[in-house]
Protein backbone atom coordinates (compact mmCIF):
# COMPACT_ATOMS: atom_id res chain seq x y z
CA UNK A 1 0.00 0.00 0.00
CA UNK A 2 1.11 3.42 -0.95
CA UNK A 3 1.34 5.93 1.94
CA UNK A 4 0.29 8.77 -0.36
CA UNK A 5 -3.11 7.22 -0.87
CA UNK A 6 -3.96 7.87 2.75
CA UNK A 7 -3.58 11.65 2.37
CA UNK A 8 -6.68 13.80 2.24
CA UNK A 9 -7.35 16.28 -0.54
CA UNK A 10 -6.12 19.85 -0.25
CA UNK A 11 -8.73 22.19 1.19
CA UNK A 12 -8.68 25.64 -0.33
CA UNK A 13 -9.28 28.55 2.07
CA UNK A 14 -12.37 30.72 1.69
CA UNK A 15 -12.17 33.64 -0.69
CA UNK A 16 -10.97 36.84 0.96
CA UNK A 17 -13.88 39.29 1.22
CA UNK A 18 -13.53 42.99 0.47
CA UNK A 19 -16.16 43.77 3.05
CA UNK A 20 -15.81 45.05 5.72
CA UNK A 21 -12.82 47.19 4.77
CA UNK A 22 -9.91 47.56 7.13
CA UNK A 23 -9.75 50.46 9.58
CA UNK A 24 -7.24 52.29 7.45
CA UNK A 25 -9.73 52.54 4.59
CA UNK A 26 -12.39 53.95 6.92
CA UNK A 27 -9.94 56.56 8.17
CA UNK A 28 -8.97 57.42 4.60
CA UNK A 29 -12.64 57.80 3.64
CA UNK A 30 -13.37 60.11 6.59
CA UNK A 31 -10.28 62.22 5.89
CA UNK A 32 -11.17 62.45 2.19
CA UNK A 33 -14.73 63.58 2.96
CA UNK A 34 -13.42 66.10 5.48
CA UNK A 35 -10.92 67.40 2.90
CA UNK A 36 -13.62 67.81 0.25
CA UNK A 37 -15.87 69.60 2.75
CA UNK A 38 -13.10 72.00 3.78
CA UNK A 39 -12.12 72.64 0.16
CA UNK A 40 -15.71 73.48 -0.82
CA UNK A 41 -16.08 75.72 2.24
CA UNK A 42 -12.83 77.52 1.47
CA UNK A 43 -13.87 77.99 -2.17
CA UNK A 44 -17.26 79.46 -1.18
CA UNK A 45 -15.62 81.83 1.31
CA UNK A 46 -13.06 82.89 -1.28
CA UNK A 47 -15.75 83.55 -3.89
CA UNK A 48 -17.75 85.58 -1.37
CA UNK A 49 -14.61 87.43 -0.30
CA UNK A 50 -13.67 88.35 -3.87
CA UNK A 51 -17.20 89.29 -4.99
CA UNK A 52 -16.76 92.99 -4.16
CA UNK A 53 -13.53 93.09 -6.12
CA UNK A 54 -15.15 91.45 -9.18
CA UNK A 55 -18.11 93.85 -9.04
CA UNK A 56 -15.79 96.85 -8.82
CA UNK A 57 -13.84 95.67 -11.87
CA UNK A 58 -17.06 95.47 -13.89
CA UNK A 59 -18.19 98.93 -12.78
CA UNK A 60 -14.74 100.39 -13.44
CA UNK A 61 -14.75 99.03 -16.98
CA UNK A 62 -18.12 100.73 -17.54
CA UNK A 63 -16.83 104.12 -16.35
CA UNK A 64 -16.69 106.63 -19.21
CA UNK A 65 -14.64 109.79 -19.66
CA UNK A 66 -17.61 111.58 -21.22
CA UNK A 67 -19.21 111.77 -17.79
CA UNK A 68 -18.14 115.01 -16.16
CA UNK A 69 -18.03 113.51 -12.68
CA UNK A 70 -15.96 110.42 -13.50
CA UNK A 71 -13.29 111.25 -10.88
CA UNK A 72 -15.96 111.27 -8.17
CA UNK A 73 -17.46 108.04 -9.51
CA UNK A 74 -14.04 106.37 -9.47
CA UNK A 75 -13.51 107.62 -5.93
CA UNK A 76 -16.89 106.21 -4.92
CA UNK A 77 -16.07 102.82 -6.47
CA UNK A 78 -12.76 102.57 -4.62
CA UNK A 79 -14.32 103.73 -1.34
CA UNK A 80 -17.13 101.16 -1.59
CA UNK A 81 -14.61 98.43 -2.32
CA UNK A 82 -12.42 99.39 0.62
CA UNK A 83 -15.42 99.67 2.93
CA UNK A 84 -16.24 96.08 1.92
CA UNK A 85 -12.87 94.88 3.19
CA UNK A 86 -11.96 97.30 5.99
CA UNK A 87 -13.89 98.86 8.88
CA UNK A 88 -16.05 101.72 7.67
CA UNK A 89 -14.64 104.05 10.33
CA UNK A 90 -11.14 103.50 8.96
CA UNK A 91 -11.99 104.15 5.29
CA UNK A 92 -14.93 106.55 5.12
CA UNK A 93 -13.23 109.51 6.77
CA UNK A 94 -10.17 109.48 4.50
CA UNK A 95 -9.77 111.93 1.62
CA UNK A 96 -7.08 113.65 -0.39
CA UNK A 97 -3.47 112.63 0.12
CA UNK A 98 -4.37 110.46 3.11
CA UNK A 99 -6.82 108.47 0.98
CA UNK A 100 -4.24 108.06 -1.77
CA UNK A 101 -1.66 106.85 0.76
CA UNK A 102 -4.18 104.35 2.13
CA UNK A 103 -4.84 102.98 -1.36
CA UNK A 104 -1.11 102.76 -2.06
CA UNK A 105 -0.53 100.95 1.24
CA UNK A 106 -2.67 98.08 -0.03
CA UNK A 107 -0.26 97.44 -2.91
CA UNK A 108 3.07 95.61 -2.91
CA UNK A 109 5.99 97.87 -1.99
CA UNK A 110 7.42 98.25 -5.50
CA UNK A 111 4.08 99.37 -7.01
CA UNK A 112 3.24 102.07 -4.47
CA UNK A 113 5.28 104.97 -5.81
CA UNK A 114 4.17 104.63 -9.47
CA UNK A 115 0.56 104.38 -8.29
CA UNK A 116 0.84 107.57 -6.25
CA UNK A 117 2.47 109.45 -9.15
CA UNK A 118 -0.24 108.37 -11.57
CA UNK A 119 -3.18 108.93 -9.26
CA UNK A 120 -2.21 112.30 -7.74
CA UNK A 121 -3.75 114.29 -10.65
CA UNK A 122 -6.95 112.26 -10.21
CA UNK A 123 -7.04 113.11 -6.52
CA UNK A 124 -6.64 116.83 -7.31
CA UNK A 125 -9.34 116.68 -10.00
CA UNK A 126 -11.89 115.37 -7.50
CA UNK A 127 -12.49 118.86 -6.18
CA UNK A 128 -12.39 120.74 -9.48
CA UNK A 129 -15.28 121.62 -11.75
CA UNK A 130 -13.89 119.91 -14.85
CA UNK A 131 -11.46 117.03 -15.09
CA UNK A 132 -10.35 117.47 -18.68
CA UNK A 133 -6.69 118.04 -17.74
CA UNK A 134 -6.43 114.51 -16.34
CA UNK A 135 -5.71 111.54 -18.60
CA UNK A 136 -8.76 109.35 -18.07
CA UNK A 137 -7.33 106.21 -19.66
CA UNK A 138 -4.14 106.39 -17.61
CA UNK A 139 -6.11 106.87 -14.39
CA UNK A 140 -8.50 104.05 -15.21
CA UNK A 141 -5.68 101.66 -16.13
CA UNK A 142 -3.88 102.57 -12.92
CA UNK A 143 -7.07 101.94 -10.93
CA UNK A 144 -7.54 98.60 -12.72
CA UNK A 145 -3.93 97.74 -11.96
CA UNK A 146 -4.59 98.63 -8.33
CA UNK A 147 -7.60 96.31 -8.33
CA UNK A 148 -5.57 93.47 -9.82
CA UNK A 149 -2.74 93.89 -7.31
CA UNK A 150 -4.87 94.72 -4.27
CA UNK A 151 -4.41 91.97 -1.69
CA UNK A 152 -6.69 92.41 1.29
CA UNK A 153 -4.96 91.56 4.56
CA UNK A 154 -6.05 88.91 7.04
CA UNK A 155 -7.61 91.61 9.20
CA UNK A 156 -9.72 92.60 6.20
CA UNK A 157 -10.83 88.98 5.85
CA UNK A 158 -11.78 88.89 9.52
CA UNK A 159 -13.74 92.12 9.16
CA UNK A 160 -15.55 90.74 6.13
CA UNK A 161 -16.47 87.59 8.05
CA UNK A 162 -18.04 89.76 10.75
CA UNK A 163 -19.99 91.71 8.10
CA UNK A 164 -21.21 88.45 6.55
CA UNK A 165 -22.40 87.15 9.92
CA UNK A 166 -24.26 90.43 10.50
CA UNK A 167 -25.98 90.05 7.11
CA UNK A 168 -27.01 86.50 8.00
CA UNK A 169 -28.51 87.66 11.29
CA UNK A 170 -30.50 90.38 9.52
CA UNK A 171 -31.87 87.82 7.04
CA UNK A 172 -33.01 85.50 9.84
CA UNK A 173 -34.79 88.23 11.78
Amino acid sequence: MNPLDQLKDIHLPEQVSAWPPAYGWWILLVLSLLGVFLLVRWWRNYRFFMQAKRDTKVLLSQLDSSQSDWPAQLNELLKRLCISYFPQEQVAKQYGEQWLQFLAAQLPEKKREPFIETMTPWQHSLYQANAEQVDFEQIRSSAMSWLNNFKPSRSAKAGLAVKREAKREVKHV
